[in-house]
């Protein structure tokens, strides 16, 4: 979702929820930064596939920083292997889930 749009969603449901949690398509710094204020309490985003080592920890690193940097719980979805769920966790990932294959 478009961080715009995710904003205006959260603002119209945060006085009625306990918890809202936001998936973005893109983690980028720029795209967390506009959601600050907004009251995420959890992001979320799709692990990207067919990188390389150095380019999956280059990504991994920067998105779960920046998402880090807007609420507590950032969850990855779609890890290709054991070792990039236990990159994303030990980055700052409090929840990640592992494509089965």
């Amino acid at each position: 979702m478009p961080p715009a749009a995710l904003l205006t969603a959260t603002t119209l449901v945060r006085p009625f929820s306990l918890l809202v949690a936001g998936r973005l398509d893109r983690p980028g710094q720029g795209a967390v930064a506009r959601l600050q204020g907004g009251g995420l309490q959890a992001l979320s985003f799709e692990c990207p596939q067919g990188m390389g080592d150095a380019e999956f920890f280059g990504w991994s690193s920067a998105a779960i920083t920046a998402a880090r940097k807007l609420t507590k719980s950032v969850l990855v979805y779609g890890a290709s292997s054991t070792q990039r769920a236990g990159t994303l966790a030990s980055l700052g990932a409090s929840h990640v889930s592992i494509v089965a294959g």
